[in-house]
């Protein structure tokens, strides 16, 4: 009787585990319908999942993804572009095939009119997908990346009287090399280069202790000493114009230390 009794708790414990695998295993199996977001902001959504012949680059079903229309405002207006990763595995063709989905979606995209400047390609080996008989679901992964020029990056950080402060101890007009400075010189320089009639303007200033007299000579030797060390590490002098402004043009409170320190400072810019 006990036998039997055991036998029937491992027969019942057996279709338990069974059956919970088996409803496990089937969510698992269920492809889902993939939706296009940056962050946390839906951009397209589908109905259905991007399905692919086994083994090739073939989308069975384009007409499911009018919506990714959505993305030409958004890639414009948000200055991004999007990289598109077509997978594959060892059971599912190779890197060609994983190029071929890739260039597939791609194609989608330009038939909504999204340029080639807003897309890239790219293959990625990966087991994250599902496949059933002969079919691949969403073997398909994105990303969005900045799609801004070097030429109007810098342009955005050195025109329209765009500076850069240096700031100074009190009565000091010594300056020296630091990292937040070098990487400004760094940019300068590739501005330079793509805008060769440039000039460059540092201005020098201080905050308001001391006469006017002393200011406006301690406002020259800042900028005197800033176009120097310009001029040290690569700069053309004859593209550099040095002001003294002593303390006339303040950019914080006089009356306080912190705006007194913002006032301390050398100003470098493109002149207009």
């Amino acid at each position: 009787m006990k036998t039997l009794q055991f036998r029937s708790i491992i027969i019942l414990f057996l279709s338990f585990l069974f059956v919970n695998l088996f409803v496990s295993c089937g969510k698992g199996e269920k492809p889902e319908p993939l939706e296009i977001k940056d962050g946390d902001k839906v951009i397209a959504k589908f109905e259905k999942p991007f399905i692919f012949d086994k083994g090739t680059g073939n989308l069975t079903n384009p007409e499911d993804f009018n919506d990714l229309a959505k993305l030409k405002g958004y890639l414009a207006k948000n200055e991004k572009k999007i990289v598109l990763s077509g997978l594959y595995n060892e059971k599912d063709g190779n890197n060609s095939v994983g190029k071929a989905r890739a260039e597939a979606v791609k194609n989608l995209l330009n038939k909504f009119n999204i340029d080639n400047s807003f897309i890239q390609t790219a293959s990625k080996s990966s087991t994250n997908y599902i496949i059933i008989k002969d079919l691949a679901y969403n073997p398909l992964e994105y990303r969005f990346l900045e799609n801004v020029s070097e030429e109007t990056k810098l342009a955005r950080k050195f025109e329209n009287g765009k500076a850069f402060h240096y700031n100074y101890a009190v009565m000091q007009s010594r300056c020296s090399m630091n990292s937040s400075l070098r990487s400004h010189l760094d940019d300068l320089k590739k501005y330079l280069k793509l805008n060769p009639n440039a000039k460059i303007v540092i201005d020098g200033h201080c905050d308001i202790t001391g006469t006017e007299r002393l200011n406006k000579w301690l406002s020259h030797a800042r900028s005197r000493k800033m176009k120097q060390l310009l001029i040290k590490n690569g700069f053309d002098r004859k593209k550099i114009k040095t002001y003294a402004y002593g303390y006339s043009k303040p950019i914080g409170n006089n009356s306080t230390s912190e705006g007194r320190a913002k006032n301390r400072r050398s100003e470098i810019k493109i002149a207009n």
